[in-house]
């Protein structure tokens, strides 16, 4: 379903010099070497999302007898914020209706050293033992700081680690 998406300042500079970052990387006058095409692909949907001239979705409000256009968005996962914003929003969504019990949950939240966010992306064993390492840790912390033992009884933990991916 087509929705409106906010045009950000930074993606007018992402607009603007594109073409000249992409004909630099090519040429060897920037570090990062060629851009591989997933990524060029990404930047260049992000450079069309929202903006009418490439697709749009032709709405009509019933009680005011009014048409508006709504533009289409890129659906990215990686330079898009809007886009990005929206695809976190409705996994959480499916996560609380669909997926998560009706229980009393906790959030934990692992962040992972740049330096092992490229091996972790691309090694799904990896990252589900990285996973599991990090749930004992909190259940034993846990067991170990809880008051009056309310925690000393076994208990169940559950994780989920979306894989956030520009090539997905």
């Amino acid at each position: 379903m087509p929705r409106p998406v906010s045009r950000p300042g930074g993606t007018l500079n992402v607009q603007e010099h594109l073409e000249t970052w992409l004909a630099q990387c090519r040429d060897g006058l920037d570090d990062t070497g060629a851009v591989p095409e997933y990524v060029e692909r990404e930047f260049r949907r992000n450079v069309e999302c929202g903006i009418l001239g490439h697709g749009f979705a032709r709405a009509r409000c019933g009680q005011r007898d009014h048409d508006f256009l709504i533009a289409f968005s890129c659906n990215g996962r990686g330079v898009c914020p809007p886009c990005s914003a929206w695809r976190m929003v409705e996994t959480a969504s499916h996560l609380v209706d669909h997926v998560l019990p009706e229980l009393p949950l906790r959030q934990w939240v692992l962040p992972a050293p740049k330096r092992l966010r490229y091996f972790l992306e691309r090694d799904a064993d990896l990252r589900g033992a990285a996973l599991q390492l990090f749930l004992r840790a909190v259940g034993t912390c846990l067991r170990a700081y809880s008051p009056r033992g309310e925690c000393r009884r076994p208990s169940r933990r559950g994780g989920l680690h979306p894989p956030l991916r520009l090539d997905a």
